[in-house]
């Protein structure tokens, strides 16, 4: 968790939301792309200004693998912190239990440096968190789970 940026609501609220899963186990994939600091991409500690980066294609993605089925309780995501907020304005979240079968959470109404996707009262239980943008290359600097 990177203390120098101002703190969430989930870890405002700790006793809510719960801890930050992504920084338990977790594995990443990314269609394709800069996969050098994908470590870094879920423990908030990325010493650039992004933790990945997908090619130019038509339907980049990024997975995390929690290992197990999880109860997500809400999600942060922080956004490119240099330049080119932009290439993320079309996110989107998706869960699934099988890696195959996706539904759609959430999707961005605007370009942010940090998105706070509260889940708190939806129900979410997921093995697979994907993010993915249409037609636009994220550059994504942290994304964080929670759960309860």
């Amino acid at each position: 968790i990177d203390l120098s940026q101002p703190p969430s609501t989930f870890l405002k609220h700790r006793s809510d939301y719960g801890s930050v899963l992504s920084a338990t186990k977790a594995t990443v994939a990314v269609s394709s792309g800069n996969t050098n600091d994908l470590a870094q991409l879920l423990h908030g500690n990325c010493s650039r200004p992004f933790a990945f980066h997908t090619g130019n294609e038509a339907n980049p993605w990024v997975t995390i693998d929690l290992g197990r089925e999880a109860a997500i309780t809400g999600i942060l995501v922080r956004n490119r912190s240099d330049c080119c907020l932009e290439r993320a304005e079309n996110l989107r979240l998706q869960v699934s239990n099988d890696n195959q079968n996706w539904k759609e959470l959430w999707k961005a109404d605007s370009i942010q440096p940090v998105w706070e996707i509260p889940l708190l009262d939806k129900g979410v239980k997921a093995r697979y968190v994907r993010f993915d943008t249409r037609p636009k290359t994220p550059t994504i600097n942290e994304f964080q789970l929670f759960e309860k």
